[in-house]
C-alpha cells in the first residue's frame, strides 16, 4: 500500500524509494479535508513528489498555515480549467497537441476518442486532462479520494497512464454507490491497483459492489490525539 511503501524510506536498512504521487481530489485546499492533508505533507516530508490534481477551487481562502509553507498551491492543477469559447478552446488545443503530444502520444490520441468518450472527449474536457498529467512528468502512484475521483484516475489508466491507482472510500461515495448501483464503479475495479475502506460499512457495500475482495484493504482514518 502506500503507506507501506512510504515507511520503507526510513528504516535505516538502505533501501529508499522515492516516488511522484498525485492526489486526486474534489476540491483543494479544503479545511474540512485535513485526512487528505495530512496525508500530502507526510509523504513530502518523507521525501517524496506530490501533485495534486482538483476539481474545483474553494471559495474560502483561509487555508491551513501549513498550504504556504509546504508550497502546495503552485504544486496544485485544477483539471476542469479550460477556454469557455469554444472556438478558443479548440485553438488552444491545437496549439497544446504539437506542444505535448510527444510526451504520451497514446494517451493526447485516446483522450480524443469521441466514438467511446462521446461528450467528455468532443468538448476537450479530457484532452485538457491529459495536458495536465503530461506536464507533471511520469507518475509512480495515482491516489484518488472518493470514488469518483478513483473512476478518474481509473480513465487515466484506460487512456495508458503507466501509475498504480489507490482509491480511498470515505462515505458520500458508498452512498451514492448504494442509490445508482455499484456499476458506476465498473471501470475503477477494472483497473484499479487498491482500494482502501476506513470502516466494515464501507468494505461490505464494496463488496456488494462487485469490488476485488483481494484489492481491499482496512484503512481506518487516523487522528493524531496530540
Amino acid at each position: 500500500t502506500l503507506v507501506n511503501l512510504s515507511s520503507l524510506s526510513d528504516t535505516g536498512q538502505g533501501f529508499c524509494i522515492h516516488m511522484r504521487i498525485v492526489f486526486i481530489v474534489d476540491a483543494f485546499p479544503a479545511l474540512s479535508e485535513t485526512f487528505i492533508l495530512n496525508q500530502i505533507i507526510g509523504l513530502i516530508d518523507q521525501g517524496h513528489d506530490v501533485f495534486i490534481l482538483a476539481g474545483s477551487r474553494p471559495e474560502d481562502r483561509d487555508f491551513h498555515p501549513v498550504i504556504h509553507q509546504y508550497g502546495l498551491l503552485e504544486k496544485t492543477l485544477y483539471h476542469n480549467d479550460k477556454p469557455s469559447h469554444k472556438g478558443t478552446r479548440i485553438f488552444q488545443a491545437l496549439m497544446l497537441l504539437l506542444i505535448n503530444s510527444h510526451k504520451n502520444p497514446k494517451m493526447f490520441w485516446r483522450s480524443l476518442n469521441f466514438f467511446k468518450y462521446g461528450r467528455e472527449a468532443l468538448s476537450l474536457n479530457l484532452f485538457y486532462k491529459v495536458v495536465l498529467l503530461a506536464n507533471i512528468g511520469d507518475v509512480d502512484v495515482i491516489q484518488a479520494h472518493f470514488g469518483p475521483n478513483g473512476d478518474l484516475g481509473a480513465l487515466f489508466k484506460e487512456l495508458g497512464m503507466n501509475a498504480k491507482l489507490v482509491t480511498m472510500f470515505h462515505g458520500y461515495d458508498i452512498r451514492k454507490g448504494v442509490a445508482q448501483g455499484g456499476e458506476i464503479y465498473k471501470r475503477l475495479f477494472q483497473w484499479g491497483d487498491c482500494l482502501l475502506s476506513i470502516s466494515d460499512y464501507n468494505k461490505k457495500n464494496l463488496l456488494d459492489f462487485g469490488a476485488n475482495p483481494q484489492s481491499l484493504i482496512d484503512h481506518p482514518v487516523g487522528i493524531d490525539l496530540t
